[in-house]
C-alpha cells in the first residue's frame, strides 16, 4: 500500500513538473510585442503564417480596449508585388532588410505599425471575427494535422505553410495552430476547426488588404 501511494506521489509530481516546465516554455516562446498587447489592450486577436521562409511572416493584429478596435501590422513594410522589375542590386537590399527582420524579435520596434480603417469599420471586423467564436476553435492538436490515415499519398502536403491564430486576453495567451488548412480542406472537408481559421484568414486580408 505505501509503495502505490508513493508511485502515485511520484507520477503526480512528474506531471506537475512536466506542465510547469511547459508553461515556462509557452511563455518563452511568446513575442514581447504579445506580451506588451497583453498588458495593453483588453482582448487581442493576431492571425499569422508563414508560406515562404525567405519572406518574414506578417502579423495581422485586431485589438479591442474599452470598447475601441484597433488594427496593427507587424512585417516588412513594402510591397512585394512587382519586385520583379526592381534593379537587381535595390531589390537585393529589400531582400537583405527581410533577413534583418527575420531575426529581429517581434516587439515594440519599427516594423509595428497602426493600420488605419474607418472606426465603423474596425469594430464590424471584430463582430464578424467573434461570430466564429475564435476561443472554441478545435486547432491541429486537438483534431490531428492533415486527413485520416488514408495511403492516398495526394492527401499529404509537405510545404504547405501554416497559420496560427493567437487569442490574447489579460489572463492568457492561447494559441491556434494550422497546418496547410487550405489544402487539407479540400482534400478532408467538413472540419469545422479548419473553416473557421480560413473564413477569418479570408476576413483579415479583406480589412487589412494586400500585405
Amino acid at each position: 500500500m505505501k509503495n502505490k501511494l508513493l508511485l502515485k506521489i511520484v507520477l503526480v509530481s512528474l506531471i506537475l513538473f512536466q506542465g510547469a516546465v511547459s508553461a515556462q516554455e509557452n511563455k518563452k516562446n511568446i513575442p514581447p510585442l504579445y506580451n506588451y498587447l497583453q498588458n495593453n489592450a483588453d482582448s487581442t486577436i493576431i492571425l499569422t503564417y508563414q508560406q515562404d521562409f525567405l519572406y518574414p511572416a506578417v502579423h495581422f493584429i485586431l485589438s479591442k480596449q474599452s470598447g475601441n478596435v484597433a488594427l496593427y501590422l507587424y512585417g516588412s513594410p513594402y510591397d512585394r508585388r512587382g519586385l520583379d522589375a526592381i534593379p537587381r542590386n535595390i531589390r537585393g537590399f529589400f531582400q537583405k532588410r527581410d533577413i534583418e527582420i527575420s531575426r529581429l524579435k517581434v516587439d515594440t520596434n519599427s516594423y509595428f505599425n497602426p493600420k488605419y480603417v474607418k472606426p465603423k469599420k474596425a469594430v464590424k471586423l471584430w463582430r464578424k471575427t467573434m461570430s466564429y467564436q475564435p476561443w472554441q476553435i478545435s486547432d491541429d492538436a486537438i483534431d490531428g494535422e492533415g486527413c485520416a490515415k488514408s495511403g492516398n499519398n495526394d492527401n499529404d502536403i509537405y510545404d504547405g505553410g501554416s497559420i496560427s491564430l493567437f487569442l490574447i486576453t489579460k489572463g492568457n495567451i492561447k494559441r491556434l495552430y494550422f497546418y496547410a488548412p487550405a489544402f487539407y480542406d479540400k482534400k478532408c472537408p467538413k472540419r469545422n476547426g479548419r473553416r473557421s481559421i480560413l473564413a477569418i484568414e479570408r476576413l483579415f486580408k479583406a480589412y487589412f488588404g494586400k500585405v
